[in-house]
């Protein structure tokens, strides 16, 4: 398998061969690409992908020497939104006034994090009272919506079978490869 080196005007194998250029419509535009070079990789489609995809390290952290430390720019975002929030915005309109892009499950859900609030490894970025006043005005909009009677359907446990009954094998044909 050879890789191409890619130019302007079109595609060289590292034999030297020529193949066809790619056109930029046959990439989809949510693929990222990681394997393509630079120029063939499609934008990303946030200002802020860099640190939304970051694996497992919350939003408005990072690791630092194995230690978990405040990334300023990402906890002042966060502090905006709760502001945003408390101020009577939604989820996502807070997450862009603060200047993230995100939906309205991801917002929920950078906002409920309780690393937020500091434990043993993540420094505080908000206050108890902050987080308390976001999940009352949360609850009270669910309320109000009508969204707090959801739950979830309970499935039946049901015991496992222990008594099987099989019919009588009635043979089609003599011959085992017509039978099978």
């Amino acid at each position: 398998f050879l890789l191409p080196k890619i130019r302007k005007e079109g595609h060289e194998w590292l034999d030297g061969s020529r193949v066809l250029p790619l056109r930029s419509a046959a990439i989809p535009p949510n693929y990222r690409g990681d394997y393509l070079p630079p120029e063939m990789r499609p934008e990303p489609d946030r200002k802020d992908d860099r640190s939304m995809s970051r694996g497992h390290t919350p939003y408005g952290y990072r690791i630092e020497n194995g230690a978990a430390v405040i990334h300023e720019e990402e906890a002042a975002q966060i502090r905006k939104m709760y502001e945003g929030y408390l101020g009577g915005l939604s989820l996502v309109a807070s997450a862009d006034e603060a200047g993230i892009t995100l939906k309205h499950s991801s917002a929920k859900r950078i906002m409920q994090n309780p690393h937020l609030l500091g434990d043993d490894f993540y420094p505080a970025i908000i206050d108890q009272k902050t987080y308390d006043a976001f999940e009352a005005e949360r609850q009270r909009r669910e309320k109000a919506l009508g969204r707090n009677n959801r739950k979830k359907k309970t499935i039946e446990a049901r015991p496992a079978p222990t008594a099987f009954r099989m019919g009588k094998s009635v043979p089609v044909s003599d011959d085992p490869y017509k039978q099978a």
